[in-house]
């Protein structure tokens, strides 16, 4: 009997018609210049069509200026990461985390599967400086915690700003962040397979050059503290009956049933040892399914609430092909066999290319129990992004929590629900946004979420977490 598939394996075949991986044959495969400016015109035409304001901080006549310069830049002969530099770069000017160009992976993954050697170093670089987190160097054990200046002649901040470059996000911040968990494909990417690592090292002390030789991927398998194959939980709770608070390791805005079950026993749990004080970390959250928030608030309020105060939505081809295949998947038995547009009519209200505004009620809900009515605070970051920093606004602006912390990488109000397609040529994957959301107190200003208390995050080395504890000690 052939293994049964999971929610991803069933979304990845409901997104074929939209998303295409790159067949294994065009690996390496070099373009023409006209296959090139294909896909670029096919990408900003999608992107146009699809996104309710696309020039919200790109103006529209130095985009065409700067798109014209790009195809003079291409030629006969590149590759597809020649291509997606190129196309990456000229994208996260409009400075929409939603709406971007992926960066590929199969390149990357025939190397390393092959037993390419790769960068042997878990990093973080949120901080501006590439901080080493583990080593998985024999003779270079010892590095955990000194800081990368440059790699192979290449200073950090070089390294850093040609990464950063290819990267969407409203802040450079939240790019920063985002690197860490993938400096070494970008590395790859950007300069080529190396077996050989001549860096300079840095620590309190002393500055020396090493030169260190990559590990394959089976030795990071290996030494690595999570097995590969096992995902890390989207979220886990624990209780701390001396200290008198419940931390929400929230991870990622994931299968709601399941977040349901787990914070009904963590409120439970709370309910049983007397807790009174609930602590949701998602300083390391990336975002995801909306819902979950007014799952959390329905525990915690029972005044009317809501996530925001309106949204813009732009009607396209694109969006009405999308929707039902998407409504299909995500609604259960018997709805699910409703059309789309009895079911959620708005990208049929309008005629293509029209925005459909509406203002979203304060709406008043049943809480659930057993209710909690003790003090919430919720912890933030650079990496807090889209559900996530919605999640933060949303305690925030409906008066339910102390937010603490440093500024989010995502805005309140901000463009999102990105809408993916795959271009025809280089199968380059690709995000637009189709949604402006304006969050509750219904400022549009595109800045980050500040906390109450700026409380900034300590050395990812260092043994005492400054912002938890500053929660904690709160009275």
């Amino acid at each position: 009997m052939g293994q049964k598939k999971t929610k991803q394996d069933k979304l990845r075949e409901v997104m074929k018609p939209f998303v295409s991986p790159l067949p294994t044959k065009d690996i390496g495969k070099k373009y023409t210049k006209s296959e090139l400016i294909q896909d670029l015109d096919f990408m900003v035409k999608t992107m146009e069509e699809v996104h309710p304001d696309l020039y919200f901080y790109f103006e529209k006549n130095r985009a065409i200026s700067l798109l014209e310069e790009v195809k003079q830049s291409l030629h006969d002969g590149f590759d597809r990461i020649d291509f997606y530099t190129q196309a990456a770069r000229f994208v996260r000017n409009f400075s929409d985390g939603h709406t971007s160009v992926y960066t590929p992976s199969e390149e990357y993954s025939k190397y390393r599967d092959a037993s390419g050697l790769l960068l042997p170093f878990n990093v973080d670089c949120s901080s501006g400086e590439i901080v080493i987190l583990k080593s998985f160097s024999k003779e270079h054990h010892s590095s955990h915690g000194k800081t990368i200046t440059s790699i192979n002649g290449i200073s950090s901040e070089s390294l850093l700003d040609s990464m950063v470059s290819l990267l969407s996000f409203e802040r450079r911040e939240m790019s920063l962040t985002c690197l860490s968990s993938s400096f070494g494909k970008l590395l790859f990417l950007l300069y080529g397979p190396c077996n050989t690592f001549s860096i300079t090292l840095r620590n309190s002390q002393n500055t020396e050059e090493v030169n260190i030789s990559g590990v394959s991927n089976e030795v990071i398998k290996e030494n690595s503290n999570q097995d590969p194959n096992e995902k890390e939980a989207p979220y886990e709770f624990t209780i701390n009956k001396e200290e008198n608070y419940a931390l929400l390791d929230f991870r990622e805005f994931v299968d709601l049933s399941s977040f349901k079950k787990l914070i009904r026993e963590m409120f439970e749990q709370i309910e049983i040892n007397d807790v009174s004080k609930v602590i949701v970390d998602i300083r390391k959250n990336g975002g995801g399914n909306s819902w979950l928030t007014e799952e959390f608030a329905s525990y915690i309020t029972d005044k009317p609430f809501r996530q925001f105060s309106g949204t813009d939505f732009k009607v396209s081809k694109q969006i009405r092909k999308y929707y039902p295949v998407m409504m299909k998947h995500f609604t259960s038995f018997p709805m699910s066999l409703v059309p789309a547009k009895y079911l959620y009519r708005t990208p049929w209200e309008k005629g293509i290319g029209d925005i459909v505004s509406s203002e979203a009620k304060v709406k008043k809900h049943k809480p659930k129990q057993p209710f909690f009515t003790g003090r919430v605070i919720v912890l933030i970051s650079a990496y807090t992004f889209s559900s996530a920093t919605g999640f933060a606004t949303a305690i925030k602006d409906n008066a339910l929590g102390t937010i603490i912390g440093t500024p989010t990488g995502g805005f309140p109000s901000s463009h999102g629900d990105s809408f993916p397609f795959t271009l025809p040529n280089t199968y380059l994957q690709c995000g637009v946004s189709h949604k402006f959301f304006v969050r509750p107190n219904g400022n549009r200003t595109p800045e980050p979420l500040y906390p109450d208390f700026l409380i900034e995050e300590t050395d990812p080395n260092a043994e005492i977490d400054r912002v938890l504890e500053y929660a904690i000690n709160m009275k």
